[in-house]
């Protein structure tokens, strides 16, 4: 604005200065010129920028182009020509730089490019008609005006090239931003991304050094998500993962930042001048997330389990922080859900190392870590090999050997034992149909099946499917179910487990004894087997004598049971020859167990089938 200011004043006080005579015309058009531009100058801070410069534009090129359309066309006039191309000089060719060095409307540029036609067309009409007045006096004004002209078209293409080319640096850095902001952003919530995130956390954390104050990060889950993406959708899922992205936007602004990390786990990074600021804002949020969101027009009430770790006591950098923070809603997660829980290091070392193994299960069986191995049942009485029990081992590259008793109950909480269910099926009808292809043609394979796994649609096809690729009857497979999931829903129950006996698979109720099952129930249950729970048989070992005849009870009861049923009975976990004998006396007829075979890889399997020359069932 002082650029157009002094470009002004020097136009007019220029015509002002000179002595010469003019037509009264043009001094009222100075003056109003003078006038509009004053007004437009201090009405500047009132209008838009880009209407303050179009307007100004308009007038002076309006009043440029008149005056020398009326001294070159209409009323020639030698002294007045020669002032006007002196006091327009300047103005005429910052025009072009102004116009297009501020970001101005296309109107104000059409404007410039309009006074360089009219100069030109001016200019050439002037060179064709001689006007009068002396041959110099002519030469001088065609030299001036034709320069004026010239210099015009110079610096309005020079002023268009700087413009583009600045224009093109400008969406250069507009699209790295834009790059950047991509790279950082959550792109359905707009929240900052897991990269986003840990980026901005190692900074707070500089800066919390500098000014000894606390870094509190809150990891968060919906503890319903997948219940709400299964009833409605996962469009309808999206939407409130955006509806959560905006309410976490508003709860933390002024005092912290939110991200989306995956799926539906948030976290919220904030520094505190105390740690009871900390316990304060976390409860708040927790509450607020608690209040329903309307989605398409039904309130859906949201449950949130949120962990909380401080920086520096509970670490050091920022996936430190990160993970334990994850740890303490792991916990609170497993413990009943919809709390807000601290990282404690003496409380949460083993929740920590349960909750890496559920993050390690994702994509397991991609990675080639599951292994199979098979345990035998034999007969007691025949001293038989009927039936090779499948196994799951998981050897992790860093935590090793982990434990099934560990990783089965964590994967059936969070449904991977659904994959892995379905790759031990897999593995398993394979190995009997290599087992099978080298004599032991009557040998079927026991696999545990999670009900998770059996409810799913297209279980029971999947299971036909692999039995007709490894060429294997339906006898050669039993899935065992567990006792305690198999007769929860009795109903439910018999309509899962008649799915697979249609197809000539045979049931089996593992672990009897453990849970608490009505006898009525497991009348009309389709069982071809039943399994004793180990407690059974090592009640047989026991010192206390009261011990083994209760055991010994039991399982003369489950005989019983069994014979009344006209099912198999099958006694897990013997160990030595002792428990054998007692059970054979009170007429179990099959065993399972380390005093047979530990369970072994299959070519193991084989060899020490073949080693110890055992008989097979017909």
């Amino acid at each position: 604005m002082l650029l157009l200011a002094a470009v002004y004043a020097y136009s007019f006080f220029f015509n002002a200065a000179q002595g010469s005579p003019r037509p009264l015309v043009f001094l009222a058009m100075a003056c109003l010129l003078g006038a509009a531009t004053t007004a437009l100058l201090t009405q500047a801070g009132k209008m838009h920028f880009q209407q303050t410069i179009t307007a100004a534009n308009l007038i002076n090129v309006g009043h440029s182009l008149l005056k020398l359309g009326y001294l070159t066309l209409i009323a020639p006039n030698h002294d007045l020509l020669m002032l006007t191309l002196g006091s327009d000089f300047l103005w005429l060719t910052l025009t072009p730089v102004i116009t297009y060095s501020v970001q101005i409307g296309r109107f104000a540029r059409r404007l410039v490019w309009a006074q360089a036609i009219g100069l030109t067309v001016l200019s050439a009409v002037f060179l064709l008609r001689h006007p009068g007045g002396t041959p110099q006096e002519y030469a001088a004004e065609a030299y001036g005006l034709t320069h004026l002209t010239m210099v015009n078209w110079a610096v309005l293409l020079i002023a268009w090239v700087f413009s583009r080319s600045i224009r093109r640096l400008q969406r250069a850095r507009q699209e790295n931003v834009t790059l950047v902001q991509l790279a950082n952003h959550d792109e359905l919530t707009g929240l900052l991304n897991r990269r986003g995130l840990e980026g901005h956390l190692e900074e707070e954390l500089r800066q919390a050094l500098e000014t000894d104050e606390f870094v509190s990060v809150t990891f968060f889950d919906l503890d319903a998500f997948k219940a709400i993406n299964d009833a409605f959708g996962h469009q309808v899922g999206d939407q409130l993962l955006h509806m959560v992205g905006q309410r976490l936007r508003e709860l933390v602004e002024g005092w912290g930042t939110a991200g989306r990390m995956s799926g539906d786990e948030f976290v919220i990074v904030a520094r505190h001048a105390d740690r009871e600021k900390i316990k304060r804002e976390s409860r708040r949020v927790h509450r607020a997330l608690h209040q329903p969101l309307v989605l398409q027009g039904q309130p859906i009430a949201l449950t949130v389990s949120m962990g909380v770790s401080v920086f520096p006591q509970d670490g050091q950098t920022g996936r430190e922080l990160l993970r334990h923070a994850d740890t303490a809603m792991f916990s609170i997660k497993h413990g009943g859900k919809n709390a807000v829980g601290f990282y404690d290091p003496s409380v949460h070392s083993l929740t920590e190392q349960q909750h890496l193994i559920d993050r390690e299960m994702l994509g397991l069986t991609g990675r080639h870590e599951l292994s199979l191995v098979f345990q035998p049942i034999y007969g007691l009485q025949t001293h038989e090999l009927h039936s090779n029990e499948a196994l799951v081992r998981w050897n992790h590259p860093l935590l090793g050997t982990v434990s099934p008793g560990v990783f089965i109950p964590l994967a059936e909480a969070n449904g991977q034992i659904v994959p892995i269910g379905n790759w031990v099926m897999q593995e398993a009808l394979a190995a009997a149909a290599q087992w099978r292809a080298v004599g032991l043609t009557r040998v079927n394979v026991s696999v545990n099946v999670s009900p998770l796994q059996l409810i799913q649609p297209g279980f029971v096809e999947f299971i036909q499917r692999e039995l007709t690729r490894q060429g294997l009857p339906g006898d050669a497979l039993v899935v065992e179910l567990t006792e305690s999931r198999a007769i929860y829903d009795r109903e439910q129950s018999l309509a899962i487990m008649r799915r697979p006996r249609a197809l000539g698979v045979r049931l089996a109720l593992d672990d009897f004894g453990e849970g608490f099952a009505s006898l009525s129930q497991l009348r009309d249950l389709p069982l071809d087997a039943i399994k004793l729970d180990r407690n059974f048989a090592d009640g047989l070992r026991s010192d206390n004598p009261q011990t083994v005849r209760y055991a010994r009870g039991l399982i003369k009861a489950s005989v019983s049971l069994a014979e009344h049923l006209g099912v198999m009975l099958v006694a897990e976990g013997v160990e030595d020859a002792g428990q054998e004998e007692i059970l054979r006396e009170l007429g179990c007829l099959r065993a399972q167990g380390y005093h047979y075979m530990r369970p072994k890889p299959l070519p193991e399997l084989l060899e020490e089938v073949r080693r110890r020359d055992l008989k097979v069932a017909d």
